[in-house]
């Protein structure tokens, strides 16, 4: 078996679990590496089904890779939501596995990127309509290396002060550009009915958009990444998260943040998924 399987697998089987008993799953995944700790949620909801996956991949073989985390959230208005996450995470694992210095190589990576979001597009031609975000986060040497498809955000505390590091991609964000070139207004963007709407995801048979940052961030010791799903942002503000990051013990965060979702009790509660990311090193 891979290196990497045995915690790839635990976290694919913690969202079945939440599928099953229809609820909260919580894990603290205690790693190898001691210069990382990950802390997993996710809760269906008030959906039938758990559309959100995640994988999280702890190199061994010695290439200075700290973790690797992915994300991905199946598009409840297409078809086959949870087959399109499990399937886009499953496929860039493996794809992730095979790359030999994933840092040194964005293009390549990129490459993979289209050709996981071709695929599946050839797939939807045989099942119907899906899609799913991506969010990948990789931790080398201290330095942060992410990627990001479609509206899940990446967060980083640190010094008590939360910022986004990816830009989603919604038609919001297209409104945002007619506001500033003054042929909207801001009223009309978010109370457009569209602005929502992804503009890139995978599944698409070219994808639109692809994020991710040019240059390695350096982390520092204790800054703590939060990747999440809309189905808590659509929810809370970046204050709220901020909020619960700076103000509760490290254990419970994930599960604050999830109980503070579930107390809005909004009618149509989407999935909600979070991986916080401690960085312990120097």
């Amino acid at each position: 078996m891979n290196s990497y399987a045995g915690i790839f697998l635990f976290i694919l089987s913690l969202l079945l679990f939440g599928v099953i008993v229809g609820g909260f799953a919580f894990s603290i995944i205690k790693t190898r590496n001691k210069k990382v700790r990950y802390l997993i949620g996710t809760h269906i909801g008030k959906r039938a089904i758990q559309q959100d996956s995640i994988s999280i991949l702890e190199p061994l073989d010695g290439n200075k890779v700290d973790c690797i985390a992915l994300l991905s959230d199946g598009m409840s208005r297409l078809n086959y939501g949870e087959y399109a996450s499990r399937y886009v995470v499953s496929q860039m694992s493996k794809k992730l596995l095979e790359m030999k210095d994933i840092c040194k190589d964005i293009e390549a990576l990129k490459k993979e990127v289209y050709s996981i979001s071709y695929n599946l597009f050839q797939e939807s031609l045989q099942k119907g309509p899906m899609g799913a975000t991506l969010i990948i986060c990789l931790i080398k040497k201290g330095y942060l290396y992410w990627l990001s498809v479609g509206d899940s955000r990446i967060f980083m505390l640190r010094n008590n002060e939360l910022i986004q590091l990816n830009e989603t991609h919604d038609y919001f964000n297209f409104l945002l550009e007619k506001v500033m070139a003054e042929e909207t207004t801001k009223a009309e963007a978010v109370f457009d009915a569209q602005c929502q709407n992804i503009t890139s995801y995978m599944g698409q048979k070219v994808l639109n958009q692809i994020d991710y940052n040019l240059q390695p961030y350096k982390l520092k010791k204790y800054d703590k990444l939060f990747i999440c799903t809309d189905g808590i942002t659509k929810s809370l503000s970046k204050e709220d998260i901020k909020s619960v990051l700076n103000n509760t013990e490290s254990n419970n965060v994930v599960g604050s943040i999830i109980e503070k979702v579930i107390n809005y009790n909004l009618p149509d509660q989407d999935n909600m998924s979070t991986v916080l990311i401690e960085y312990l090193g120097e």
